[in-house]
Formats: C-alpha cells, sequence, structure tokens
C-alpha cells in the first residue's frame, strides 16, 4: 500500500497503508490486486478532476460508485456474490465491513468441455475477522 501512496500524484499523500484505509481497501479488493488498482484509479481521477491535491475517503466512495455502475457480470469478483450485496466499504463504519480473501486465482481451463465455460472464477475465504485483520506479528 506504500508503494501505491507513494505513485499517486499528490502533494499530499492519502496513507493507504494506514488504519483509516487498508481495512476498506482490503474489503474492496479481497485480495484482489487489479481490483485494488483499478478503484485507486478511479479515485484518483476524481481527485483529478476535482483538482484536489490529495486523495480522500470521498473519492474513494465516488469510485467505488463509479466501479460498481459500470461493472458487468463478468467482471464480478465473486459471481456466488450479488453486486448489491456488496456495501460500500468507504461509508461504512470498519466494524461492520466483511473482510475476505482470494484462496486460488481465476485461470483458464484449456480442457474445457463443449459448453463448460473456460474461464475459472477465483475462489475466495469465508468471512475473516476483523480482529485478525488488525492483528500485529
Amino acid at each position: 500500500m506504500k508503494v501505491f501512496d507513494d505513485s499517486l500524484p499528490f502533494s499530499k499523500k492519502p496513507g493507504l497503508h494506514e488504519l483509516e484505509f487498508y481495512p476498506r481497501l482490503f474489503a474492496f479488493s479481497k485480495g484482489n490486486m487489479r481490483r485494488l488498482r483499478v478503484l485507486i484509479n478511479y479515485a484518483a481521477v476524481e481527485a483529478i478532476l476535482n483538482k484536489d491535491d490529495e486523495l480522500n475517503m470521498e473519492h474513494f466512495m465516488a469510485g467505488y460508485r463509479y466501479h460498481m455502475e459500470h461493472i458487468t457480470k463478468k467482471d464480478q469478483i465473486d459471481s456466488a456474490e450479488k453486486l448489491e450485496a456488496q456495501p460500500n466499504p468507504f461509508d461504512t463504519p470498519v466494524e461492520e465491513l466483511e473482510f475476505r480473501q482470494m484462496e486460488s486465482t481465476s485461470y483458464w481451463k484449456m480442457d474445457a468441455r463443449k459448453g463448460e465455460s473456460r474461464i475459472i472464477p477465483a475462489k475466495y475465504t469465508r468471512l475473516i475477522p476483523l480482529r485478525s485483520l488488525l492483528k500485529r506479528r
């Protein structure tokens, strides 16, 4: 998260690696780096279009809304979870967020039978309690 933070073109860094952001970013991305990068890009564009010199929670709320309005069924991170069931993690209290992480990535099944999907979706864990996510080693 620090690398993303340092690469953003704002005079004031948002602190994506800090407690205010990282649980929310993880709740959204479920550990999927592409999904995370896309959201950060949407939020950054929002800030740039507003001529803001920092990236804040409002930009992430808007980026999330834009993402969810423009996502298609094939782009869903977890086809078992309906889009409307995914709350905006940037306007939800952290203690109410649900956390999952990727167990296996999606992949292309070369030997799929006729009528069978060649794209095998990623698999995700059951819910992870917030205390486990925030535990320091």
